[in-house]
């Protein structure tokens, strides 16, 4: 079993992954607001599963810039389950 964790940047997802041995694809390289970076995601780790931990979370940050709050919350979702259903991950 693969596991990446998306976020894993975070305080839970350092946790997490240290927990469950899995995989952080928390760089900026690999970006999931880029749908070109979340393929490169599942390319390059070939993960059996994804927890996707990344977000924007911090209420007024989001009303600083809600463009970004709306590309990680809800475009870097939809590349991610997108990416999941053609790489046939869980």
């Amino acid at each position: 079993m693969n596991t990446i964790v998306t976020g894993g940047g975070g305080f839970v997802g350092k946790h997490l992954c240290k927990s469950i041995n899995a995989i952080s694809v928390d760089l900026p390289e690999y970006d999931i607001t880029s749908r070109q970076a979340v393929n490169r995601i599942f390319q390059d780790f070939q993960p059996t599963h994804i927890i996707n931990l990344a977000a924007v979370s911090h209420t007024p940050d989001n009303f600083k810039n809600p463009r970004k709050a709306f590309d990680v919350n809800t475009r870097g979702i939809l590349y991610l389950l997108e990416a999941c259903r053609w790489y046939n991950v869980k």
